[in-house]
């Protein structure tokens, strides 16, 4: 073998190749653990090759330091899933050494002064956290503006939910960027309770967990995203927040988590975009006085979703832009579950937004945009619909795109009768457009 790494991507072979006409493995890759050596081209398009001086990563201001580009993570699952769980350990390993011979010699050989952009992705990096140290110092030392750090442990058997994987502790080289850094993301850390940095904008802290209450002190920070389970967030200084997002997605239960929830968005209240990302059960009470746009995703409009959403338009009562992105769940029977409460009766829609007749300020008075994206036709998307042209005086614009992926069991004809029914409905404004695409 020469001396430089020769990885194979086998990815892009057939399925055959993967494991051979006897079911012998093939060999996935041949590493060289030199710290001289670079990887080649064919292990990811990122990397250049070999034969040149590789000007594009020892001179590159932005540093992309990401193990999945060595380890082929499709064929350890196609191992698994044929049992070979030996072999499957075995390309992980060799992928993982891979791509930490590739990070020392990047490391060790690294020309540029001035480190832009630093995105590092390396599961559970416990045993090797004075390298990390040193990657992470390569950046920190030359004044990194931006830096994406993801610890998090990709599940290749799909056993364990999100909320349950394993977490490394954020480096505490990183704390010491008071200056520089201007972007964080966090995926799959722990870190100390008390973040602070001076010039920050924009954080980002995915299914992470705090040691203890994380106290977010940045006092020029534009833009934050939380996602992952609830815990204790308490931004100091949140009054310059213009957009936020909040994705509590992959929470079990939320309704045990609602104070937590109401006292990150306390935080968030002067925030003029918030994109929320939650099950049918996240209610959201919390006034936020100068919100203008917001995002809800993968939202059902069944029963309980509906009662928030009532709770959020009431809570925000200049909210001039209202965009929802619709999902669907499917309502298992009882005997699946094992247990006759988790069934419920079919959601009267069309009863429940009939009865709303308190006055909501904000469709009074300020309500402009409604855009609805993956429309299905469904009722409960109808006569939510109807209820919003029949109370928002001030509506000018109502944006339905239909969604590309009609199920088999669903009927594309229900979306035009549905959109039809929208454009005959009573309105309170004369001046709404209706367009659907």
């Amino acid at each position: 073998m020469d001396s430089e790494a020769s990885i194979t991507n086998i990815e892009t072979e057939p399925f055959s190749s993967l494991f051979g006409s006897s079911m012998e493995a093939e060999p996935f890759m041949e590493v060289n653990s030199s710290p001289l050596s670079s990887p080649s081209a064919e292990s990811a398009k990122s990397f250049s090759s070999v034969t040149s001086p590789c000007d594009s990563l020892l001179c590159s201001p932005n540093i992309d330091l990401d193990e999945k580009h060595f380890v082929n993570d499709k064929a350890i699952r196609m191992f698994h899933l044929y049992g070979r769980h030996i072999e499957a350990d075995n390309m992980k390993k060799s992928g993982r050494n891979a791509f930490i011979s590739h990070a020392r010699w990047l490391q060790q050989n690294y020309q540029e002064l001035k480190v832009t952009h630093l995105r590092l992705c390396f599961s559970n990096p416990s045993e090797y956290i004075n390298d990390v140290m040193k990657w992470i110092r390569m950046a920190t030392t030359r004044d990194v503006e931006e830096l994406d750090i993801d610890f998090s442990i990709p599940d290749n058997d799909k056993r364990y939910p999100e909320c349950f994987k394993s977490y490394a502790e954020l480096p505490s080289d990183v704390y010491m960027l008071r200056n520089s850094l201007h972007a964080l993301r966090l995926s799959g850390c722990k870190f100390q309770p008390a973040l602070f940095w001076h010039r920050i904008k924009r954080v980002t802290i995915e299914e992470c967990i705090p040691m203890m209450e994380a106290n977010i002190v940045i006092p020029g920070l534009q833009y934050f995203k939380y996602s992952g389970i609830a815990v204790p967030v308490v931004i100091k200084d949140y009054h310059t927040i213009e957009e936020a997002e909040l994705d509590f997605s992959r929470q079990f239960e939320l309704g045990h988590h609602s104070e937590l929830i109401s006292e990150i968005l306390i935080c968030l209240q002067n925030a003029r975009v918030l994109t929320v990302i939650g099950s049918e059960n996240l209610h959201l009470p919390t006034i936020i006085v100068r919100l203008r746009h917001l995002i809800l995703m993968k939202a059902t409009l069944h029963k309980d979703e509906s009662t928030g959403i009532i709770l959020l338009l009431a809570s925000y009562p200049v909210l001039e832009t209202l965009t929802i992105n619709m999902g669907y769940r499917i309502q298992l029977a009882p005997r699946i579950l094992g247990d006759e409460e988790h069934f419920s009766a079919p959601f009267d829609a069309k009863g429940f937004w009939e009865a709303q007749t308190s006055p909501i300020i904000c469709l009074d008075m300020y309500l402009k945009k409604v855009n609805i994206t993956n429309f299905r036709g469904h009722k409960n998307e109808v006569y939510f619909l109807k209820y919003l042209l029949k109370k928002s005086s001030r509506l000018e614009e109502l944006s339905i795109t239909i969604t590309s992926d009609i199920s088999d069991w669903e009927n594309s004809g229900s979306c035009i009768s549905a959109t039809q029914q929208l454009q005959h409905s009573e309105k309170a404004s004369p001046n709404v457009q209706i367009s659907i695409r």
